[in-house]
């Protein structure tokens, strides 16, 4: 899944290891005159919790956001999605992602703060498939997921 909102760190539920990885992002536009958002979805970069992803992984995570592309606020997942994912592609090291806000009128003031700066920042969450996680010194390197 993709999210937006405040700072993210990772956790666990009854359902296995529960990972979130936070990277900013900027509006475009497309032809249609639609706004759209790109940005970093993820990377290969160790991040604050000393875990990152391996490219894989992000490839992985790009096919599974055109299949699961609905857009969450602050990793509420149950909530009300606020767009869809348009596009995602990774590189060597980065999961990139372009989406298009939702025209319900309960996104309006989550857009609002997108456009003021308040909000800047994207992410990724999902399961990880604990049998494919290996360790770099004491790095945890994330082979598998599910977005």
């Amino acid at each position: 899944m993709l999210i937006f909102g405040a700072d993210s760190v990772n956790a666990m539920d009854k359902t296995g290891m529960i990972f979130k990885h936070v990277m900013p992002f900027s509006k475009t536009g497309n032809e249609e005159g639609k706004s759209i958002y790109l940005g970093i979805a993820s990377s290969t970069s160790i991040d604050r919790d000393s875990e990152r992803l391996s490219k894989a992984a992000l490839e992985k995570g790009a096919k599974d956001l055109m299949k699961n592309s609905t857009v969450f606020f602050n990793h509420k997942h149950d909530g009300l999605g606020v767009g869809k994912v348009v596009n995602a592609y990774a590189t060597d090291d980065k999961l990139y992602v372009e989406w298009e806000p939702s025209k319900a009128a309960g996104v309006k003031d989550v857009i609002t703060q997108i456009e003021e700066g308040i909000l800047k920042s994207m992410s990724i969450g999902g399961k990880v498939n604990a049998d494919e996680v290996t360790w770099e010194k004491e790095v945890r390197v994330i082979n598998d997921l599910e977005l």
